[in-house]
């Protein structure tokens, strides 16, 4: 079918594009190919300057940074070692890390490094390339480090210590560094190797030193040793004696020396840098120090102990060296806080100076009494036991020891207290008591008196610190025409409706006993008086719960022999018996004869001196009473206690400031105390003062009676009547 004329011409357009369109495509390849290489440039990590045929050491891995262009752009960059592959990047920018831990060092013909060469390749889009190569030695091996004269955990000292040691590698070293404690101390690039530590440098105890090698490849060698700094002496503990302590008696000094890091060589003791004893080995190291060897006043104790280094140690301890007069133990409770009081212990002089005084109360468990400088141990002394009582403090209560010395006296223990409190009074009726006879109640924690009224009371007491007391009463009536004695035990607790019936009273326990003297004339002579105390059993005796058996005196010119009534109820006794001028006293029931001894005393009372005249042999202790019996507002009692072999005067001490305020200091200034009573005593199986004050003293209990028979002249205005103080220790607890 033929073509219409529009069909014709678009043809023929069509035809025209085509044409024209292959003529330009015919063009374009005609265009030259591209052939240019890519420009190429390396840096190989660590070596900045390298030249291609100048070989580089390097060890382990190698880090290759590329710079490349290309102007059809850069299709990878590869890398070679002898022409073998070993690494890649196709990615700007272009690094490439190449492992050569594997590779060996050196020529196993020669010995001489082996020489490998590294191409990097830089290849276009065009499939150009161009290439880069270095020559390499590779290294792999670590320096050796040794030789290192530093052992572990060796101890070091001072400030000079030389360390040497030795570094190899197989070819070459760039820097060697020595270090303590990541300090650097020393760096090197060739031997020798030395170092200096300086361990005043370091803190005593664990350090560390270490090595640091590294060659030419950069391979590093690490060394590290712990070692030990020690520049002190060894430790001093648990010293025995403590600064400024009281030395008075023999002291062991004791410590505990250690060195943990160098051991201890020696200890070395002394007093005032002279040495008293060396040790080559102890822990506890230990010393027995004397006083009475040393000066008195304040010393140096000194423990110097040195190490196997010779770092030394020295603790210095100043202490005060006394001389201890005497030391008093207080037991618990001793003091009735209750009762306002106060109390001292002073010592004096023979002459009546005061050379030390304390108060004591139930706070102090230990007091001490000290002399002010020297004081020979054979050096007489006073010690005086003094107690105020009252709001106003004047009640005065005194007992004074003399001719003491420092050997005795140095742990005196005061009793335990065995005191009662009174709990009130309960009225008993009487039914048909014989109106000749005295009805008796007394015992520890009871006693017998009256209302206003003259009814019968009985007075309760109960144990004030202590657990013991009677579980009886024992009363009983005694007709002093005829002598007749009955009693009656009663239980306790005592009935409220209680009456005493005289029927109640029996003898059944009675054991009828008397006495005389030697000579038989003396006890008719003089007024005399027995006192009898019975006991339940040995505790009650220990501890004086008493109870009052008979009691009665006779006047002079009527007795031969002193009958008296004991009870057989009870198992042990103490008595009291005052004829004339005798007193005798003690355990047990009264002997049978007495034999008056022939002593005499007479006194001048002058100033603060007592001048006794003494005759007659045997009596051991004499003593001095002053007392004013309670007649003035300010009442005293001071028992003065003596040798009475060596004393001829007595002189009255100085009171302590602290009671130098009161009558009785100016009583005693004056020389206006009244002297109550004179006496000089034996005791039973007591040969001397010092047994006296060594034996008897130290042991003084609740129950005086109890200790040992003490046999007395006695002298005072009374007659046939025994003047006792309150106490021998403390007057008033």
């Amino acid at each position: 079918m033929p073509f219409s004329s529009l069909a014709k011409s678009t043809l023929l357009l069509v035809a025209f594009l085509l044409i024209n369109s292959c003529s330009s495509d015919s063009g374009e390849n005609d265009l030259p190919p591209d052939v240019t290489p890519p420009q190429l440039s390396i840096n190989i990590s660590g070596f900045p300057n390298s030249t291609p045929n100048t070989p580089i050491i390097v060890s382990q891995e190698l880090i290759v940074s590329i710079s490349a262009s290309d102007a059809g752009g850069i299709n990878k960059i590869e890398a070679f070692i002898d022409d073998v592959k070993v690494g890649e990047d196709t990615t700007s920018p272009y690094q490439i890390f190449i492992d050569i831990s594997n590779y060996t060092s050196k020529n196993a013909i020669n010995g001489k490094y082996r020489e490998y060469t590294l191409e990097i390749v830089a290849t276009d889009e065009a499939g150009n390339s161009s290439s880069l190569t270095q020559l390499l030695y590779i290294d792999n091996e670590l320096p050796v480090i040794s030789e290192v004269n530093l052992t572990a955990d060796q101890v070091l000292a001072g400030n000079t210590n030389e360390i040497s040691f030795s570094v190899n590698d197989n070819e070459g070293l760039s820097l060697v560094e020595a270090s303590v404690n990541g300090q650097i101390i020393g760096s090197f690039t060739e031997p020798p190797y030395m170092v200096n530590i300086n361990t005043f440098n370091y803190s005593d105890g664990e350090n560390t030193f270490e090595i640091s090698a590294t060659d030419e490849a950069k391979n590093t060698a690490n060394f590290t040793v712990p070692f030990i700094v020690d520049n002190t002496g060894p430790n001093i503990s648990s010293v025995s004696i403590s600064e400024q302590q009281i030395l008075a008696d023999l002291s062991v000094l004791t410590a505990s020396i250690a060195d943990i890091y160098s051991g201890v060589q020696s200890v070395t003791f002394l007093l005032n840098d002279v040495i008293l004893s060396e040790f080559q080995s102890g822990d506890p190291y230990e010393f027995e120090i004397d006083p009475e060897e040393i000066s008195t006043g304040e010393q140096i104790l000194t423990i110097r102990a040195l190490d196997s280094l010779q770092n030394l140690s020295e603790l210095n301890i100043s202490v005060l060296v006394k001389r201890r007069l005497a030391r008093l133990h207080i037991p618990q409770n001793y003091f009735n806080e209750s009762l306002p009081s106060n109390h001292y212990l002073f010592a004096s002089a023979m002459d009546g100076t005061i050379l030390d005084a304390q108060m004591v109360s139930s706070q102090n468990t230990v007091v001490d009494l000290f002399a002010p400088g020297e004081y020979g141990l054979e050096e007489e002394f006073m010690l005086t036991f003094a107690s105020t009582v009252g709001v106003n403090a004047n009640n005065s209560f005194l007992n004074t020891y003399q001719n003491v010395t420092r050997t005795q006296l140095q742990d005196l223990t005061l009793p335990e207290s065995r005191r009662f409190i009174y709990t009130g009074s309960n009225l008993y009726s009487k039914q048909d008591l014989d109106p000749q006879s005295e009805l008796s109640l007394f015992g520890a924690d009871y006693g017998l008196s009256s209302d206003e009224s003259g009814n019968t009371l009985v007075d309760n007491f109960i144990p004030d610190g202590h657990p013991y007391d009677s579980d009886i009463l024992y009363a009983y009536l005694f007709n002093t025409l005829n002598g007749s004695y009955r009693a009656q035990v009663i239980s306790e607790p005592v009935p409220s409706d209680f009456v005493f019936v005289n029927n109640d009273f029996e003898t059944i326990n009675n054991v009828s006993g008397s006495f005389t003297t030697n000579p038989a004339n003396y006890l008719n002579q003089n007024a005399s008086r027995l006192e009898l105390f019975g006991f339940e059993s040995q505790e009650s005796f220990d501890n004086n719960i008493f109870h009052k058996v008979f009691g009665y005196g006779y006047g002079s010119n009527m007795l031969t022999s002193f009958p008296y009534i004991s009870s057989s109820y009870f198992s042990h006794y103490s008595h009291q018996i005052t004829i004339g001028m005798f007193h005798s006293e003690g355990p047990g029931l009264p002997s049978e004869v007495y034999t008056i001894p022939s002593w005499d005393i007479t006194s001048n009372y002058s100033g603060q001196t007592v001048n006794l005249t003494l005759n007659g042999s045997g009596h051991i202790v004499g003593k001095l009473s002053f007392s004013d019996q309670g007649s003035s507002a300010s009442p005293y009692e001071w028992v003065i206690t003596f040798d009475s072999q060596v004393s001829n005067e007595v002189i009255i001490p100085e009171l302590p400031v602290e009671l130098q305020s009161g009558q009785l200091n100016q009583l005693r200034d004056s020389g206006t105390l009244e002297l109550l009573q004179t006496e000089l005593r034996d005791y039973e199986n007591v040969f001397s003062y010092d047994d006296f004050i060594n034996d008897l003293v130290p042991i003084n209990s609740y129950n005086r009676r109890k200790i040992t028979r003490s046999d007395g002249i006695i002298s005072n205005d009374f007659g046939g009547f025994y003047w006792m103080p309150q106490n021998n220790f403390f007057g008033v607890r």
